[in-house]
C-alpha cells in the first residue's frame, strides 16, 4: 500500500512541475496585450495556481 501512496504522490508532484513550467504560457499573453484589466479574477487565478504548482512541483526530479 505505501508504494501506491508513493506513486501518487510522485504522480502529483510530476503534474505540478509540468504545469508549474507551462502555466506562463496562459498568462503572459494576458499580459503583453494588456487585457489583464477585463480578466483581472482569471489573471490572479492563474497567478495562484501557478504559486500551488510550484511549492507541490518543487521536488521533482530530485528523488532517488
Amino acid at each position: 500500500m505505501g508504494t501506491l501512496a508513493g506513486g501518487v504522490a510522485k504522480s502529483v508532484r510530476l503534474l505540478a512541475f509540468w504545469l508549474a513550467t507551462f502555466l506562463p504560457v496562459t498568462y503572459l499573453p494576458l499580459v503583453a496585450t494588456d487585457a489583464v484589466g477585463d480578466h483581472a479574477a482569471a489573471f490572479v487565478g492563474l497567478l495562484a495556481l501557478h504559486a500551488v504548482t510550484i511549492l507541490v512541483g518543487h521536488g521533482y526530479g530530485s528523488e532517488n
